[in-house]
């Protein structure tokens, strides 16, 4: 038995109970259109890869995409839909968290706004650091409450610093521009992987711009001429401004980089 709001509910499935109270799990997240997206064999590899580092299994490629083209026929009046897979255990014991022997499948998903991307935003840097910041678990209370406490001070959102270092974003990451050069923190800074960052990288040379993958202190953000932020949901969006720093938000160089990421095919799930 359980309540909830001074409810009494009845727990269908114990499964979303372990969920609820334990937080114990991995997910990917993507735009698809007309059930198709880019690069779904990263999030794969990213489900594998995190699933495999937190619980010592994954699911077969096969599964996943049957889940996610289950969920896709309830939203076929739509053609954009934001979708997020999260894989957890079942029958999880807070005892022996290590006994796992089959994965849960929840996928989940939003309409997608057009919207998103086009208003420059402006960040707050708060430090904060993500838990097992190299793989993407839903663990995200450190990075919820940082943009919180952006948004409590009428920013768009918070940039995460480990002390003096950039890091990401609360659930993206970021490039800086200078000049011809784009810059990115790299990973071993304590950041997330993210799968539209690393499309950009690999990408990148269709452009004639110089990526450099290298630390970003606090004291250099007024160095930089602009900046944008990527993710799988939104693709890429500018940042006008980040604490007292303001940016360009139009020029040849971003529009490349958002024609990089536009020019990437949408795959069939």
């Amino acid at each position: 038995m359980m309540t909830l709001n001074e409810n009494t509910i009845n727990p269908i499935d114990s499964e979303f109970q372990n969920l609820a109270l334990y937080n114990y799990a991995v997910f990917t997240s993507f735009l698809t259109q007309n059930g198709c997206t880019r690069k779904f064999d990263y999030h794969v590899e990213r489900l594998n890869r995190d699933c495999t580092a937190i619980f010592g299994i994954y699911p077969s490629e096969d599964i996943v995409r049957k889940n996610i083209r289950h969920f896709l026929t309830h939203f076929e009046y739509l053609e954009n839909v934001v979708v997020r897979v999260t894989v957890f255990p079942e029958k999880f014991s807070l005892a022996r968290p290590g006994d796992i022997k089959k994965l849960n499948i929840l996928v989940t998903g939003r309409s997608y706004s057009s919207i998103s991307g086009t208003i420059p935003l402006k960040l707050l840097v708060i430090n904060a650091q993500r838990t097992m910041w190299a793989n993407k678990t839903t663990h995200l209370i450190a990075n919820l409450k940082a943009r919180a406490t952006a948004q409590n001070q009428e920013y768009s959102d918070a940039l995460l610093s480990d002390g003096h270092l950039i890091t990401e974003g609360v659930t993206w990451n970021i490039f800086f521009l200078q000049g011809k050069k784009l810059i990115t923190p790299p990973i071993k800074d304590g950041l997330l992987p993210g799968i539209t960052r690393r499309i950009i990288v690999e990408n990148i040379s269709q452009t004639d711009l110089e990526l450099k993958e290298e630390s970003v202190y606090i004291s250099s953000l007024g160095h930089f001429d602009g900046c944008i932020i990527t993710n799988a949901a939104i693709g890429t969006a500018i940042v006008g401004a980040i604490n007292e720093y303001e940016y360009e938000t139009e020029s040849d160089i971003i529009k490349q980089i958002k024609e990089v990421y536009a020019s990437i095919p949408f795959e069939a799930i």
